[in-house]
């Protein structure tokens, strides 16, 4: 399928941002009304980070490689004005959603991913003219090309027609007119579908971004008054814990060679069990530490294979449990809260083809009520690659001023 060409791509565009429009009056009209309305037209120029894979580095017959990306986005949201106590906590940040579309430069073998995804834009600072800001957004993505055996050089970027897309970064805005801002930032962009299927190495794209942000109405620039963000009242210790459920698949081939065909399609499950403490710092921000008993249905099973023992269960179940000691932090954004961790695997059974020790999560949790919630994590390593994509449910519980 051929790109699409620039006059297709504008009256995309043009198409989409009728669409949110209308979508902002009718919500403007059933709003509180403080919250404002905003529409953002946004460019970036990205380019991939290196992956270590034939298909990856392979130049085509024209002798281009992966490299450069050009990413068209859109956004339609809403710039908190004060009516909720979490707004001034955060320092009035806006969410939203917005459509993302990737078009990859001179290859055509990923296809163009676009993706669908919410996003929420905090404040470091905030004044009427200059704000320095950080974002993240979390989403679906479709439109790439994916696994196909029976291709010369097999693409093993992608296994699935639809991945996970997050975006993490930050940057300034710059305010041009009463309604108006400029802003230049950075994104890394990430694709996978955290190795729920394989072969799947997933993408990572630095770019800088610069885009058009439309606000409506007046916006509200108060002074925020630092007592209330740090209120006496506010509990300072939690106790927290959730159970995290995966799947997951592991690429068995090395760089020369194909698949047993046996082990195509082998599933494994991963399932943690964390429990941890939080100092909660103010209303936005906690941190804390934590154990994660964990069992990862792929220990060994790469080093098993290539041993010869071609079972899906050649390992015993004892291998596969381990337990991992955790440093975590919080951003909470009202019932939501933005979760990042950094792990180190302290007790498992090491075999040649077991993953990094060092771990990584990043992923949200959403409160369902002041004691349960639930999440989606990815869980990473190298802090570029994912390893699974946790789904699970917890509980909380404060105590202490």
């Amino acid at each position: 399928m051929k790109a699409p060409t620039l006059c297709a791509l504008k009256r995309l565009l043009l198409l989409l941002l009728q669409w949110t429009i209308a979508i902002g009056t009718l919500t403007g009209q059933i709003r509180s009304g403080k919250d404002l309305p905003m529409y953002r037209l946004s460019f970036m120029r990205g380019e991939f980070l290196p992956i270590n894979t034939p298909f990856f580095n392979t130049p085509n017959d024209e002798g281009e490689i992966f490299r450069y990306t050009n990413s068209y986005i859109i956004e339609y949201g809403w710039q908190t004005n004060g009516d909720d106590a979490w707004h001034a906590a955060n320092n009035f940040p806006k969410y939203g959603i917005g459509l993302h579309y990737l078009r990859v430069l001179r290859r055509q073998e990923l296809g163009n991913p676009m993706a669908l995804y919410a996003f929420v834009e905090g404040n470091l600072l905030r004044w009427r003219f200059l704000q320095l800001n950080t974002y993240a957004s979390l989403g679906m993505a479709t439109g790439m090309k994916y696994y196909d055996p029976r291709a010369t050089l097999p693409n093993d970027i992608f296994a699935t027609p639809v991945n996970v897309f997050s975006e993490v970064g930050g940057g300034l805005a710059f305010r041009l007119e009463k309604h108006l801002w400029l802003e230049p930032s950075v994104r890394l962009t990430h694709i996978s579908n955290g190795n729920t299927r394989e072969p799947q190495k997933g993408v990572n794209v630095f770019g800088y971004r610069l885009g058009l942000r439309w606000v409506t109405g007046e916006e509200y620039f108060a002074k925020r008054n630092p007592a209330e963000l740090n209120n006496a009242d506010i509990q300072k210790n939690e106790l927290y814990g959730f159970l995290g459920i995966s799947t997951r698949q592991v690429e068995f081939s090395a760089s020369n060679n194909y698949w047993p065909p046996e082990t195509y399609g082998w599933n494994f499950p991963m399932v943690n069990v964390f429990a941890a403490y939080n100092r909660v710092l103010n209303r936005r921000f906690k941190c804390g530490a934590g154990l994660d008993f964990f069992y990862d249905g792929t220990n060994g099973i790469k080093t098993a294979v290539l041993e010869g023992r071609v079972d899906k269960n050649a390992v015993p179940f004892r291998d596969k449990l381990g337990t991992s000691v955790f440093l975590t932090g919080e951003n909470s954004i009202n019932r939501l809260s933005i979760y990042m961790g950094l792990g180190y695997i302290v007790l498992r059974k090491q075999f040649f083809k077991s993953t990094p020790r060092l771990e990584q999560r990043l992923g949200v949790k959403y409160h369902l009520n002041e004691h349960l919630f639930v999440g989606l994590n990815v869980r990473a390593y190298h802090f570029s690659s994912a390893k699974a994509l946790e789904l699970n449910i917890g509980y909380r519980k404060f105590w202490g001023k």
